[in-house]
């Protein structure tokens, strides 16, 4: 990197007359302002090229592969940028700069969520710092211990610390449904429960009309059931019946009255019938 007399007058805000008569006055002659400018432009490339060579050592020591992706992409970002200057410098045709999608930091994180360490989440628009993956407790249920099927206790404390190793730390997001899916033993369901059931198990229900409450809040999307209570009205309405006003077979003193009425018969054409002695 060089720099004239010019660009490093305008660096420091003084006026290039100004430097350049200064530099006369203390010169001889203009051979020795231009070997003045030179030296300059020297120390000026040593000290950039003496800056470069210590930055880039104190970012980049002891940081390899995946480690300097993960824990310093400025890091790689600033030696791309480096090398891009250094290729210009020596008068090669500008390349395309491509594209170091290893040292976003979108990538980064979603890198670190694989591999189970801290990262950052959201929850409720808010941005928040999930905290690493760690191994659980032991299982301590009574009823695992007396169980025929379960044996947690089987499993030692190394067996437990490998498999959440291999899993966190070794494993796509791919191969860690696959691993999950062939521990998993897919049965038929021998009996589906539907809503209104599944609302009504372990409830008291001392009254019929308490059927109507249950069943309403059994669902609430897209929307509740629509139940109604319903009487004897919803099979048969009675207020349109025509009624028999009197079984009496005659009016007439002498005429059988309701005691001598032995049998009643009604027809489908809503006539009644009587038999009598």
């Amino acid at each position: 990197m060089s720099v004239s007399l010019k660009e490093l007058c305008q660096m420091v805000n003084v006026p290039y007359d100004q430097a350049r008569a200064l530099i006369e006055s203390e010169s001889s002659d203009g051979a020795s302002v231009e070997r003045e400018e030179a030296t300059m432009e020297d120390t000026v490339m040593e000290d950039t090229v003496m800056e470069d060579t210590v930055v880039h050592a104190d970012l980049s020591g002891g940081l390899e592969g995946e480690e300097a992706s993960l824990l310093a992409p400025e890091q790689v970002q600033f030696d791309t940028d480096r090398e891009e200057d250094s290729n210009a410098e020596e008068g090669a045709p500008p390349r395309k700069r491509l594209r170091a999608e290893k040292t976003w930091k979108k990538v980064i994180n979603k890198k670190r969520r694989m591999v189970g360490k801290s990262y950052v989440g959201k929850q409720k628009q808010k941005e928040i710092m999930r905290e690493p993956r760690a191994i659980g407790p032991r299982c301590s249920s009574a009823a695992c211990a007396k169980s025929a099927k379960h044996h947690c206790s089987a499993i030692g404390t190394p067996e437990r610390n490998n498999i959440f190793n291999e899993f966190w730390q070794h494993m796509t997001w791919e191969e860690k449904r696959m691993y999950v899916h062939g521990l998993i033993d897919v049965v038929p369901v021998q009996r589906r429960r539907g809503v209104i059931e599944r609302r009504l198990r372990d409830q008291d229900v001392y009254l019929p009309a308490e059927y109507v409450n249950l069943m309403k809040k059994a669902r609430v999307k897209p929307h509740p059931y629509e139940v109604k209570y319903i009487d004897h009205t919803f099979f048969q309405d009675f207020t349109k019946l025509r009624l028999c006003k009197s079984l009496r077979p005659g009016v007439r003193p002498g005429d059988p009255t309701v005691h001598d009425i032995r049998a009643i018969s009604y027809g489908t054409q809503q006539e009644v019938l009587l038999m009598y002695d």
